[in-house]
């Protein structure tokens, strides 16, 4: 889903990396969501 910003769900809000999304905006971004699904996928890859 968000392995780049190209392939995030909302490019316009991302600043950085996953990892550097607040709690609020993993809420605007991927709503009802426990967690950040695209910080766990940026895991998974390295």
């Amino acid at each position: 889903m968000c392995q780049s910003k190209s392939g995030c769900t909302q490019p316009e809000n991302l600043k950085g990396t996953p990892k550097d999304c607040s709690a609020e905006q993993i809420n605007v971004c991927h709503p009802g969501e426990k967690g950040h699904p695209c910080e766990a996928e940026e895991t998974e890859r390295k």
